[in-house]
């Protein structure tokens, strides 16, 4: 229990943790109604997170909001008050349990349900936490085959063909010609995290022949297990997350993309509810839900050109390519696009 004021009579309410990870908020009412709103989202592990939950007593609406953003929402039978409750931090307030073993700060109370406006307002009124560090990151500023992995986890990618090196969002980037070039990274388990964020500056400079695609970024080793971010002959993109025995589904943006223009593509998926997400520009663009993900530490992880077969080859310009291992929020994936110029 994070924060409780609850009677255990079906009188008060509380916000909470789940086992799974996930933030659990009760408003209960009489005769007997407590039910529980889940988050989508699991938190994680040593490492600090914004929520808010708030509860419209004449709609019964009641929304969890995860680093500013919305993240879950239903409707509650209504609301009784507990006025004689004692507010507990960390602990149940009807029972001598349900401790709490994490670090609190900054808990408020407020008589009204703010909006996703004031939420988001207040979210951002606070210094930013440190990200967590990236499994991998390619500025590919180089102008040599090597392609540096920045995060300092010795993930260097090789240049194959003659990806040329010109101007990108920041600093270099490197252009493939759809045909011969790619690039490509040693297999490592950590490219396969159970929940990941994918991220690219991408200029398509041709689409890939109707009715096929491209790929962008891959980490599938064409058995049904990894994942793979491409583009489709229509300019639209793709995210696919693979799991045993036999599904590699994938998701489509809305959006299609233009040729010879900068795009910033980021794509998540969260393992504990299957849910990924396709960003465009710093937008949520489009979502689905996968059957699930199995892992992969065989196959390479490629640039440009499918990982699990020679073919598939993008014509197009990157920059900017981090590999996360966790699902950012619409908020960080916004906060991140916006750091660019």
């Amino acid at each position: 229990m994070a924060l409780s004021d609850y009677g255990g009579d079906y009188q008060g309410w509380y916000l909470g943790g789940h086992s799974s990870g996930r933030v659990i908020f009760s408003v209960a009412c009489l005769p007997s109604s407590s039910p529980w709103l889940l988050s989508s989202t699991a938190l994680l592990l040593n490492q600090w997170y914004y929520l808010a939950a708030t509860y419209d007593g004449s709609t019964r609406q009641a929304t969890i909001y995860i680093n500013g953003s919305a993240d879950a929402q239903g409707f509650f039978a209504g609301f009784t008050p507990a006025p004689s409750t004692d507010a507990y931090l960390a602990r149940a307030s009807w029972y001598g349990g349900y401790y709490l073993n994490a670090a609190l700060d900054e808990t408020r109370v407020y008589p009204v349900a703010k909006t996703a406006a004031e939420i988001l307002s207040d979210y951002q009124s606070f210094p930013q936490a440190p990200a967590p560090a990236a499994v991998a990151e390619w500025k590919l500023d180089d102008t040599g085959v090597t392609l540096a992995d920045s995060s300092g986890n010795g993930h260097d990618a090789t240049a194959h063909g003659a990806p040329t090196v010109g101007g990108g969002v920041r600093n270099g980037a490197r252009s493939f010609n759809g045909a011969t070039d790619w690039a490509q990274a040693p297999a490592s388990s950590a490219f396969s995290p159970a929940s990941f964020t994918i991220r690219a500056w991408v200029k398509l400079l041709s689409y890939p022949p109707s009715p096929g695609f491209a790929v962008l970024v891959a980490d599938y080793g064409g058995n049904y297990q990894g994942w793979y971010l491409g583009v489709h002959s229509s300019g639209r993109v793709i995210l696919s997350v693979a799991s045993l025995p036999a599904s590699s589904p994938w998701l489509f943006s809305t959006t299609a993309l233009s040729l010879n223009t900068w795009y910033h593509v980021t794509a998540t998926y969260d393992g504990s509810s299957r849910a990924g997400t396709i960003y465009i520009s710093g937008a949520a663009d489009a979502q689905g839900v996968f059957p699930g993900f199995t892992a992969q530490s065989v196959t390479d992880l490629y640039f440009a050109r499918a990982s699990w077969y020679d073919g598939y080859y993008a014509h197009a310009a990157l920059d900017e390519v981090r590999l996360l291992d966790y699902r950012q929020a619409p908020a960080e994936v916004l906060a991140d696009y916006q750091s660019f110029p």
